[in-house]
């Protein structure tokens, strides 16, 4: 991908839609509410974690059902690592009934919080990028977006997300072509632009703004303005 072709893009997301802060984290203090960061690490294991929680509840639904299914897990005391390993799989599965495919999900977040127990997060962020997605890929319900989510967003890797809108974007802007494996496309964004996980963090949260505002029903650019005349 060209960086002119990026970097233009990015600058006319983030003057339509200003800054996004991504990832939004949720405040257990009533009323229930969401919280932008400010494009930083998280700032202790309980946010980390949440980031990581989040990455695999939005798999398959939308995020309106994420956010309920959070806030059921802190009202369930279930926003820590020791708890989701102790509560039957089957109680965690109907807790996170609102996020879909519960039953899996239930499976998903516990072979992760006990990856963390065994990796916590401090020790890999001392990794390299390359070696921290290895050993996420290697969990079971991790696949190559959610990993990326978990690296940039809960430790600071430079890694760019890619997720359908940004596929669906990229194919309308004449940047991709439709068909590209995930990693490629990934490479695409972490070679043209500088290695600043703040930008991708920024970027990627930019990028599904457009999509929800695009791109989530066919045909998907036909009233994009940023991709007319493209």
């Amino acid at each position: 991908m060209e960086t002119a072709s990026l970097e233009r893009f990015y600058r006319q997301l983030l003057e339509t839609y200003g800054p996004q802060g991504w990832w939004p984290l949720y405040l257990s203090a009533p009323p229930p509410a969401y919280l932008k960061t400010p494009n930083l690490r998280p700032e202790n294991d309980r946010q980390r974690l949440e980031i990581v929680l989040g990455a695999v509840l939005t798999q398959n639904t939308a995020w309106t059902n994420v956010t309920t299914a959070l806030a059921r897990l802190g009202q369930a005391g279930l926003l820590g690592l020791e708890e989701l390993l102790a509560v039957p799989v089957e109680e965690l599965a109907q807790v996170i009934r609102p996020a879909g495919y519960f039953n899996q999900k239930a499976i998903y977040l516990k072979e992760l919080a006990w990856f963390f127990t065994q990796h916590p997060f401090d020790s890999l962020t001392q990794l390299d990028r390359f070696e921290a997605r290895l050993r996420l890929l290697s969990v079971k319900g991790v696949g190559e977006e959610t990993a990326d989510c978990i690296l940039l967003y809960a430790l600071g890797q430079p890694c760019f997300v890619i997720d359908a809108y940004t596929r669906r974007i990229l194919l309308a802007l004449g940047l991709a072509q439709g068909k590209e494996p995930y990693r490629l496309l990934a490479q695409g964004f972490e070679e043209a632009l500088p290695l600043d996980f703040r930008l991708f963090q920024e970027y990627h949260g930019l990028l599904v703004a457009h999509g929800k505002a695009y791109y989530s029903k066919k045909p998907y650019p036909k009233l994009d303005p940023l991709a007319k005349g493209r």
